[in-house]
């Protein structure tokens, strides 16, 4: 009898030691295949971060010096006020994201729904305004929200008339003048470059955070 207990438990030894190989298998394709999509995701984020934080940093300020030198297909940054000048699309908002409100058993929340571009009159100086294109209107930083007064489940966010905003902006023509906003961000020009500073940092950690958890689910030591 000690003999038949004996040889099973010999038997049993290789079927662990399979189910610990299959194991490791699964753990070092579910860790390889998180480490390659936490390279590349982090990697792109990374890059229209670094992106932005170039043309801040690079790219000129558009002034009233700069109105005769301007150069088609080059970036500048318009930083200033919302004039009243700029038609509202609802409300006193230049532009906004129209969103709704949703509820189910699954939980709550808002969507958006509609999203209002417009021509956006920057004030650069007291006798100086440039129209900007706006067509990703969904606001950056600071928002402000119009609530629709016969619906309480309807509501738009937005940059408001009087507002200052910063866009990172392409010349598509100098006569007449048409700005194409790239980016864009409530706030001034040195107020962006903090954000996405910050932004970069914060990126730099979770990513580093999710490589070496996936590090660990590929060489951790399964149970024998």
């Amino acid at each position: 009898m000690g003999r038949q207990t004996h040889r099973q438990s010999q038997d049993t030894v290789p079927k662990r030691a399979h189910f610990g190989w299959k194991l490791n298998r699964w753990r070092l394709a579910i860790g390889g295949l998180a480490l390659v999509i936490v390279i590349l995701v982090s990697g792109m984020i990374a890059a229209e971060n670094r992106q932005s934080r170039l043309a801040l940093s690079h790219a000129p300020s558009l002034t009233a010096d700069k109105m005769s030198e301007l150069s088609p297909g080059e970036v500048y940054i318009v930083e200033g006020q919302i004039s009243e000048q700029t038609k509202p699309v609802v409300g006193r908002l230049a532009v906004a994201c129209e969103e709704v409100y949703w509820s189910d058993d699954e939980g709550s929340g808002w969507d958006i729904e509609n999203e209002l571009g417009n021509t956006v009159w920057i004030q650069l100086a007291p006798e100086l305004e440039v129209p900007v294109g706006i067509a990703d209107p969904c606001p950056q930083g600071s928002a402000q929200m119009y609530q629709d007064p016969n619906n309480s489940g309807r509501r738009w966010q937005g940059y408001a008339i009087g507002q200052n905003i910063t866009a990172i902006a392409v010349l598509a023509a100098a006569e007449p003048l048409q700005l194409q906003a790239e980016e864009h961000r409530s706030g001034s020009r040195a107020s962006y470059k903090r954000f996405l500073e910050l932004a970069r940092i914060e990126n730099s950690v979770i990513a580093g955070l999710l490589l070496l958890i996936s590090l660990v689910v590929m060489l951790w030591p399964a149970k024998r």
